[in-house]
């Protein structure tokens, strides 16, 4: 299966597909290795990503070809059309795919989401409208939100922890 990995802001990243479209996302530890097969896909996934990354809105039109039970398929159709910088809960997102006794489901399976960012999970909080839960840790959810709303924080490190922390900003 064609893989492409690299060094991006988020840590180190590897994006996978298969023929139909991208299939995976995954943030490596950085003993793990650079070395895989790219194709024309995954090239452009991280092309995208990494526009993304510097905070430009880049057209999303790549395909995706995530695999999961039909529950988590339709969560994961429902989480591309929250637009970025806007933010939805679990249980909103339950009533629109099936009732509010679902929210449980919906978070089971965002936490299960093969293609976090380009299927973006990070757009999801609690029910109490804070963040709750994700799987790459709450600061990498908060610098992602940050990025899409525009705050100056889109400037951000990964600390020894692989915490997101704030750049100090520039005067």
């Amino acid at each position: 299966m064609p893989a492409t990995v690299w060094r991006s802001k988020l840590g180190t990243l590897r994006l996978s597909a298969s023929k139909e479209g991208l299939t995976g996302l995954a943030l490596l530890s950085e003993s793990q290795g650079l070395h895989e097969a790219e194709s024309p896909l995954t090239q452009a996934g991280r092309e995208w990503l990494d526009a993304y990354l510097q905070g430009d809105s880049p057209v999303m039109d790549l395909p995706l070809d995530p695999t999961g039970p039909p529950f988590w398929r339709r969560v994961w159709q429902e989480l591309v059309r929250i637009p970025p910088g806007r933010t939805t809960t679990y249980g909103e997102l339950a009533m629109q795919i099936a009732d509010r006794r679902h929210a449980r489901a919906v978070g089971q399976a965002c936490a299960r989401n093969p293609l976090p960012i380009f299927i973006p999970c990070h757009r999801v909080c609690g029910a109490d409208g804070l963040l709750h839960g994700y799987a790459w840790g709450l600061n990498r959810k908060r610098a992602l939100l940050a990025l899409e709303s525009g705050q100056p924080w889109l400037d951000f490190d990964l600390s020894e922890e692989g915490e997101v922390r704030p750049s100090p900003l520039k005067v």
